[in-house]
């Protein structure tokens, strides 16, 4: 048995949104935020190395949006979407002995959909769609210099990733006007990530490029969370939320090696008429995931365990 331990990263998903409101049953806004995201690292010298020892995904969504409110019940909105990401991966190739690097970005367009129902004073549902959203990337690929390769070897690689469409669906009940509960439904279609393929210009060690069948599934988020104002100035809140796993055993990797996940969460909320400030504390514990090896790898199965992640929101709101 071969064990190894990952590199613990901080990662950061801001977020930021501006509000217009036009008349009546007008407005305008826009978000800046991170839909996809992740990050892990691993020990270099270590079996799973020949798989991922470094996974960087950053993205961020430029999403102008227009919302109308019809009458004392109806509201909906629609938006664009723009996405960027910027992926970087480094494992181990030929028997776990020479350094690669894949690094590159992208940009690509989507958009999304809203409509929410007042049923009364007390209770509303709401449901949201974000589409899917398809990279084309042409990335930098670089081979380190090793006692096999002699020198770095630099060519251009290419692949193409679709990320997930969603449906999310709310139910918000005021109990009274100091206590509300939501519950929420998030279904991600996963099953658009079959595969990660990458090809080269050039050959390296007289490979084309590097393929990876994924084949996720589609899956479910259920979330609640509570909010009970003690004064006029003072809101506590906490919540649960659980994610199902959709990563088979032949298709999961060390880029995200992550089973089913369930995160409790505690916070507080300062409020005046002009501002909102919110922070949060959460804890995420993360179930371990089988990983079957595959040609290249330098195991037959891994599992992932002990995991756990810590997530600490900062929010500040200001009304003009």
């Amino acid at each position: 048995i071969d064990e190894g331990k990952n590199v613990v990263h901080a990662g950061w998903a801001p977020g930021n949104y501006y509000v217009k409101q036009l008349n009546d049953k007008d407005w305008i806004g826009v978000g800046l935020f991170s839909r996809f995201g992740m990050i892990s690292e691993f020990e270099r010298d270590s079996a799973v190395a020949s798989n991922a020892f470094f996974s960087r995904l950053n993205g961020a969504s430029l999403t102008p949006t227009y919302a109308r409110k019809f009458d004392n019940k109806w509201s909906a909105a629609v938006g664009a979407e723009v996405n960027y990401v910027g992926l970087e991966l480094q494992k181990n190739v030929f028997y776990n002995s020479v350094p690669t690097q894949t690094k590159g970005e992208s940009w690509a367009l989507g958009w999304n959909a809203a409509a929410n129902y007042a049923f009364d004073s007390k209770n509303e549902i709401g449901l949201v769609y974000r589409s899917k959203v398809t990279h084309t990337m042409d990335a930098d690929f670089r081979g380190y210099s090793s006692g096999i390769t002699g020198s770095d070897h630099f060519t251009k690689a290419h692949g193409k990733v679709t990320l997930p469409d969603s449906w999310a669906i709310g139910y918000n009940h005021k109990f009274d006007d100091r206590t509300r509960v939501e519950l929420n439904g998030t279904y991600t279609k996963w099953s658009t990530y079959d595969a990660l393929n990458i090809t080269f210009d050039d050959k390296f060690l007289g490979q084309s490029g590097s393929y990876s069948q994924k084949n996720w599934s589609n899956g479910w988020r259920y979330a609640l969370g509570v909010e009970h104002k003690l004064s006029d100035k003072y809101t506590i809140m906490g919540g649960y939320a659980y994610d199902e796993s959709v990563i088979p055993f032949d298709g999961a990797d060390f880029i995200v090696p992550t089973g089913a996940r369930r995160t409790y969460s505690l916070g507080f909320q300062y409020h005046d008429k002009k501002q909102t400030l919110a922070m949060t504390l959460g804890f995420i514990d993360i179930d371990g995931l089988s990983i079957k090896g595959h040609m290249g790898d330098t195991y037959d199965t891994a599992r992932s365990h002990d995991n756990y992640a810590k997530v600490v929101g900062i929010s500040y709101q200001r009304n003009f």
